[in-house]
């Protein structure tokens, strides 16, 4: 098929475009030369880098060359004639696709809590969930775990104090700031009291 188009084509063409034709690409140039209707257009069933396979190796073994002088056009050598005719067989190479490397699967690091800190920080979840189900956007997109651990160490109890905890930009302030103060607020004496059941 591959030796017959470019015998099709008139041998006045390169790779690319005698690719174009064995894979029934009807560009306008195809069309132009009336490629599309010849009986190797569409013909083939591989994909751009198979046929490009296919042509390194028959350059390879003599059936063809790239005439430089004729901007690279491919032309066929009298080896090729036994092959046209069906006189003589030829076993090539199948192209490989290249194996698409695993992606590492990313470990999450746990959340790292301070003692004390786990009702807070379950409080602060809930508020984050039922706010981006009120927007329809996934919970990080209100505020990352590792906000909400910030606030959880830091336990901010103004505006000031949240605005320098990571992740929380003016936007957020605004929107979220008063909620989180009250939160963590309501959860002020919260250390205090776990700490005090571990040790009684």
């Amino acid at each position: 098929m591959a030796l017959s188009c470019v015998y099709r084509t008139g041998q006045r063409f390169g790779v690319n475009y005698v690719i174009d034709v064995l894979m029934g690409n009807a560009k306008d140039r195809i069309v132009q030369n009336r490629h599309d209707r010849i009986s190797t257009f569409g013909i083939g069933d591989l994909d751009q880098n198979e046929w490009r396979s296919l042509f390194r190796q028959l350059i390879a073994h003599g059936y063809l060359y790239a005439d430089i002088d004729n901007y690279g056009a491919l032309k066929m050598t009298p080896e090729c004639r036994p092959l046209l005719r069906g006189e003589k067989q030829l076993d090539l190479r199948k192209f490989e696709k290249p194996a698409k490397l695993a992606k590492p699967a990313v470990v999450k690091k746990p959340v790292e809590l301070g003692e004390g800190d786990t009702s807070l920080f379950e409080a602060l979840r809930l508020h984050r969930r039922q706010l981006a189900q009120e927007q329809g956007v996934p919970p990080y997109v209100i505020l990352h775990d590792k906000t909400l651990v910030a606030i959880c160490a830091q336990r901010p109890r103004s505006i000031d104090e949240l605005a320098v905890i990571p992740g929380i930009g003016e936007r957020k302030l605004e929107l979220y700031g008063d909620d989180l103060i009250r939160i963590t607020a309501q959860h002020e004496n919260t250390a205090a009291s776990e700490e005090d059941l571990e040790t009684a």
